[in-house]
């Protein structure tokens, strides 16, 4: 199965070096974990497409596809206009249609064209955006978030 040109193009906005233009046969997402711990998680930071040979030469055993038990997360500082992109492409098979977390992100899920779950979530500085632009107070938004009044503020920089 061929990496579409409508995901690839809406990965790549999503996360801008994800792809490199060369889909092939039955392609695989790699990603390289970086530690670059901010005090708020740990980031990735690079991501390129493997061949099934090739994926299966790091692995060392057969592939399986539609395992469901894998995602790939993503965050999109303008989930809106993320959502109107994604909602154009008629081929995206969706995991579930958008949420809010207890803590106010948003997030939907799809599959690509493997079958591999995509996650793209609001970041958090949108969310906490968002719920000041609601009115709500930094103290409220630190409430409602679960998370230190400190992170807010960092946030709404």
């Amino acid at each position: 199965m061929k990496l579409s040109a409508e995901v690839a193009l809406l990965l790549k906005h999503c996360y801008n070096s994800l792809y490199d233009g060369r889909p092939t046969e039955k392609s695989h997402l790699s990603i390289r974990k970086e530690n670059l711990y901010t005090g708020m998680g740990t980031f990735y930071r690079k991501a390129e497409y493997k061949t099934e040979e090739s994926w299966k030469g790091v692995v060392g055993k057969e592939i399986s596809y539609q395992g469901n038990d894998v995602e790939v997360y993503f965050e999109e500082g303008d989930f809106d206009q993320f959502l109107d992109k994604l909602s154009s492409i008629n081929t995206v098979e969706y995991v579930h249609p958008v949420m809010e977390h207890a803590w106010g992100q948003r997030v939907v899920r799809f599959y690509d064209p493997d079958h591999h779950i995509i996650e793209v979530g609001e970041n958090m500085k949108a969310v906490c955006k968002r719920f000041s632009d609601e009115g709500m107070t930094m103290e409220e938004i630190s409430e409602r978030m679960g998370i230190p009044l400190k992170a807010v503020k960092a946030y709404m920089r």
